[in-house]
């Protein structure tokens, strides 16, 4: 798969693709149909797939706040490998791309820039400057210059619009479980485990892989969650505590991992994945020690009996 980003894009002059485009930001299942349309007319028309998004939320600039991203740049290049794209293209959403006219975006990106053949988006897809290019235009524009345009109709699950927003309110309040439900896969934070002050080794029987809180990603709702750690290709059933450690340690939030049936000393320097599969408590503070290494082994019980659940 090639990857263009930024000033790359000004050299573009591809020939013959399928376009999807979109905020993909979530890449959730709605995202999803959008991005496999682009790939099956790819495969029938003889083109390549190409997918056009943009690394920030285009709100940053729109209305001069802070989107915090469902997935990293990197996850979803990951994702967008695995799903067979052949190209993608990244931009950032700046004050000039936003001024750009919506003939202007058709002509000069879709047309010499992708040589879209074909072109795939959402039901409430706009572009251009105030977002005054619609699905109407599109169709329009698409018919006079003979290529294919696919609209993909609304995702809905118990009867909600599935979207980035939101996701991103089920995650921020814990629920990890729809949220994976939407994205047909679990919701997940990678980092590079950094060493801690290794009080849940030594004094606790409990090491944990630690990892940096995002800054431009979204986080969960602190608490302690089931979850699955991903090191090296490799999976392991584990229990995270998202946010500080009152009993022990107040004076640090983060992302710390107990991984069951890994070897600690040898993880350090290395990426981890971390999949959060279900919530299970708050964080409390315990009157000591002793209590919290025993709720610590019943939430280790209920990470391993979730993944034996799943397995049946």
């Amino acid at each position: 798969m090639i990857v263009y980003r930024n000033k790359d894009i000004e050299n573009i002059s591809l020939r013959n693709t399928a376009v999807a485009i979109g905020e993909f930001d979530a890449l959730h299942i709605g995202h999803i149909k959008i991005i496999n349309k682009a790939v099956s007319n790819a495969k029938a028309m003889g083109l390549k797939s190409l997918i056009f998004m943009f690394e920030n939320n285009p709100l940053d600039i729109v209305l001069n706040t802070k989107v915090k991203a469902v997935n990293s740049i990197d996850k979803r290049i990951e994702i967008l490998e695995g799903l067979g794209v052949d190209i993608v293209v990244i931009s950032k959403f700046d004050k000039k791309i936003m001024e750009i006219s919506k003939e202007e975006f058709f002509d000069n990106y879709l047309i010499e820039k992708f040589g879209a053949k074909s072109i795939s988006v959402g039901f409430n897809f706009s572009f251009g400057r105030k977002g005054e290019g619609d699905t109407a235009y599109l169709a329009k524009r698409c018919n006079d210059c003979n290529i294919k345009l696919d609209v993909i109709s609304e995702v809905t699950i118990s009867g909600k619009t599935v979207s980035s927003t939101r996701i991103r309110e089920l995650i921020s309040g814990g629920d990890v479980e729809t949220a994976a439900v939407l994205l047909d896969r679990y919701f997940s934070i990678s980092g590079t485990i950094v060493r801690g002050n290794q009080i849940g080794g030594k004094r606790l029987g409990f090491p944990t892989a630690n990892v940096e809180m995002p800054e431009n990603n979204i986080t969960p709702k602190y608490g302690v969650y089931i979850s699955r750690g991903i090191i090296d290709g490799k999976s392991y059933p584990s229990i995270t505590n998202v946010g500080d450690k009152p009993t022990v340690d107040k004076n640090h939030t983060g992302i710390e991992t107990h991984i069951i049936g890994a070897e600690f000393g040898k993880l350090y320097g290395k990426c981890i994945e971390v999949e959060f599969c279900k919530y299970i408590r708050k964080i409390s503070s315990f009157k000591s020690v002793d209590e919290l290494i025993n709720q610590l082994e019943k939430d280790k019980n209920k990470s391993i009996k979730y993944f034996k659940e799943q397995r049946r």
